[in-house]
């Protein structure tokens, strides 16, 4: 009787259950289903800030990604060894379980999902959703940009997935970079983006001429160089952008944030309540010198006296800029400072300590800077730029030499020497008309490999050229180490690695957790 009792009661309580499925299918309370939230303008405000805030976000990943694996930087740090994940990337023997390869890829795919929120679920008529619509357009084509130069054929998701979907596979290179081009276009055509109103205006959101420059890039990315040079050329013809004619160290730096050159920088705002979330520059501290390393005697230089030491600059880099500058070169000694220069402002290396991983070369244009503001939480008020005016020219030049208008190269390369100073007498501008086509190419490659160092360009271009190999093939298999008790040169020691191998490293392992996860995508070569 026990037994046919508790029988009973179950029955009942299912009994109980099963009528309230209704009630349990109801909406929760106080709770906005994502469909339903995309219906004002200020709730399009909050998507798009969420897109930017997370953008904002990738500037160390973005950073590792697009700039260790060059010729133009060591992974530096506190000593060879301290950090695994950021040695592999310079090295360039980087695996699928990278952390900043996982980051990165997801980061650009969750950018990818918030934009499509905002054009799958918006429901509102207004001269804001336009521009909010078109700035969505912009952000997917962006991160379907640089998955598509790391990865190859990664997946193109141009909607809202539904739980079917989940398991997409590679894409075709080929429809991967039209839709690209198609939504810069879409986002350009729209008349919606903002635009500055002159040289000196500012804006913080994504502009039309960003979009131009972006859409340029991904012409010249794929080999149309007629149509990169028009689309680059409209920036430049805008009248809206110049070269900086500030201090040169300064360029993307505090005290010239937001200044003519830029076309975009991420914003991190001041805000004292909110310090983590608002400044989230983390980059800025990894590049930081060691501060503990040194003694700090009324520097003049604007350089916070903390950091991780990392991305410290080649030898060959500061050798690059000597052959066609001299030790003297304006641009040079705004770019990089060599140890005599840093002693003669007042840092010096404390006795017995030694820079890992460094040619007794300091990185200034990027940089630390005391001039911005920070707190010690790893943070610091130091907008991220991803493109400036600068870029703009040495793309259009190489765009028009490939389409063989040398006379346009030539006046875009020589703007980009004058303001660098080259010769002794300020004039950068050389006949460059007259060289071959190929000494034109090398000229730009060159040019192009100082006014962007450190400033995620190098890497792809090898790649995009056809040079990686010859250029990074020993990458990183004698690394130095600089110290004050050798007499301040710097001492090398050999380590084993594969420097770049052909048919692997043109592009980055798929991430093992989107391989365990997804057995639809087929990983690169050689991972």
């Amino acid at each position: 009787m026990r037994k046919i009792k508790y029988i009973a009661i179950l029955i009942a309580a299912l009994t109980s259950f099963s009528s309230c499925t209704g009630m349990l299918d109801s909406d929760q309370h106080g709770v906005e289903t994502i469909e339903s939230y995309y219906s004002t303008d200020e709730e399009l405000k909050s998507a798009l800030a969420s897109i930017y805030y997370l953008w904002h976000s990738t500037n160390m990943a973005h950073f590792y990604l697009n700039n260790f694996p060059s010729d133009d930087m060591y992974a530096g740090g506190k000593n060879r060894g301290a950090n695994a994940a950021i040695e592999t990337i310079a090295d360039i023997e980087i695996t699928a379980s990278n952390n900043y390869i996982n980051t990165y890829y997801t980061y650009l795919y969750q950018m990818i999902y918030r934009a499509n929120c905002i054009l799958e679920y918006n429901k509102v008529e207004s001269q804001y959703a336009e521009q909010v619509i078109a700035e969505a357009h912009f952000i997917r084509a962006w991160a379907h940009m640089e998955l598509a130069i790391h990865w190859g054929e990664p997946p193109l998701v141009d909607h809202v997935l539904t739980p079917d979907e989940y398991k997409i596979g590679n894409s075709n290179k080929e429809e991967l970079w039209n839709f690209i081009i198609n939504e810069f276009s879409t986002a350009i055509d729209s008349g919606a983006l903002l635009e500055k109103s002159d040289v000196n205006s500012i804006v913080i959101n994504v502009t039309k001429g960003y979009a131009q420059a972006m859409l340029g890039k991904a012409y010249l990315f794929n080999g149309d160089y007629e149509e990169a040079a028009s689309a680059l050329e409209q920036v430049i013809n805008s009248g809206k952008y110049a070269l900086y004619d500030g201090e040169y160290c300064d360029v993307i730096a505090p005290p010239a944030e937001f200044n003519q050159e830029i076309l975009f920088e991420t914003n991190a705002t001041d805000d004292p309540n909110n310090v983590l979330s608002a400044y989230n520059m983390d980059i800025f501290w990894a590049v930081g010198w060691r501060g503990e390393q040194f003694t700090w005697v009324n520097s003049e230089l604007d350089v916070y006296t903390t950091g991780w030491g990392q991305a410290n600059p080649t030898m060959d880099l500061y050798e690059a800029f000597v052959e066609l500058e001299g030790e003297n070169g304006y641009r040079l000694n705004n770019t990089l400072l060599t140890y005599p220069q840093i002693v003669e402002k007042g840092v010096s290396l404390l006795e017995g300590q030694t820079l890992e991983q460094h040619d007794g070369i300091f990185a200034y244009k990027l940089r630390f800077a005391k001039s911005g503001r920070f707190n010690n939480m790893s943070s610091a008020k130091q907008d991220y730029v991803f493109m400036r005016y600068a870029e703009v020219l040495l793309m259009a030049a190489e765009a028009n030499i490939q389409a063989g208008d040398k006379e346009k190269a030539a006046d875009y390369i020589n703007q980009i020497r004058t303001r660098a100073k080259v010769d002794k007498d300020g004039d950068g501008a050389i006949d460059l008309v007259s060289a071959s086509d190929s000494d034109l190419l090398q000229i730009l490659k060159d040019e192009k490999r100082l006014e962007l160092c450190y400033e995620g360009c190098r890497y792809v271009d090898l790649i995009r050229w056809g040079d990686a190999y010859e250029v990074l093939k020993d990458k990183s298999k004698n690394i130095p180490s600089f110290s004050a008790s050798e007499g301040r040169n710097p001492v090398f020691k050999t380590y084993t690695t594969t420097g770049f191998t052909q048919g692997t490293d043109e592009l980055f392992p798929y991430p093992t957790n989107e391989i365990n996860v997804n057995p639809n995508i087929t990983q690169n070569p050689g991972y």
